[in-house]
């Protein structure tokens, strides 16, 4: 962690009395040679330096920085490594805005959460749909149109053949009772 440091020796206006003798124009021409002798440092190697984006040994990888509470990096890539290997590892733990992912466990809604009209066998009915979808249903009644020759079709298992099938149990049992000498 470590920039280069500026090693131009940069005494001229340091070394110069307290009351120049110089002329105005030399006493300029010193404080500007200070400037002009770090320039190349600032332009050429530090800037280059707070600049560079390779991993270990970018400008952030040698700034210096205090580690966060429960960190161990002290510099700000250190930090920011950190800091992303957190926020990496809560990102499994939430559940997000969008996209698709499996919640598991017991989920608590201070608010009912809001879904839309459904149109497939697996997805949340809201109530304005179970209430529009409902609103026909008396109980004890068979809407109108609701029973079809599928419904009640003589295929096995349907209302048709478990009607036949319990008539035909009926008929045996009387004639059985029939047979014992009651009815």
């Amino acid at each position: 962690m470590a920039f280069t440091r500026n090693t131009a020796v940069n005494n001229a206006v340091s070394q110069l009395p307290n009351k120049p003798t110089i002329s105005a124009s030399a006493l300029k021409a010193t404080f500007d040679k200070y400037g002009a002798d770090d320039k190349p440092y600032i332009n050429n190697v530090l800037i280059p330096e707070l600049e560079s984006a390779v991993n270990g040994s970018s400008g952030a990888d040698n700034i210096g920085a205090t580690p966060l509470t429960g960190g161990v990096a002290n510099t700000v890539q250190g930090i920011l490594e950190e800091l992303k290997a957190e926020i990496d590892l809560d990102d499994g733990n939430n559940v997000k805005l969008t996209g698709n992912q499996t919640v598991n466990g017991e989920k608590t809604f201070v608010v009912s959460p809001q879904v839309p009209t459904p149109d497939s066998n697996n997805d949340a009915s809201n109530k304005g749909y179970v209430d529009t979808t409902t609103a026909a249903v008396v109980l004890g009644q068979v809407p109108d149109g609701s029973l079809t020759d599928v419904k009640l079709s003589n295929t096995a298992g349907q209302i048709k053949d478990r009607v036949s099938n319990l008539t035909t149990e009926m008929s045996d049992t009387k004639a059985r009772i029939f047979m014992l000498g009651g009815m």
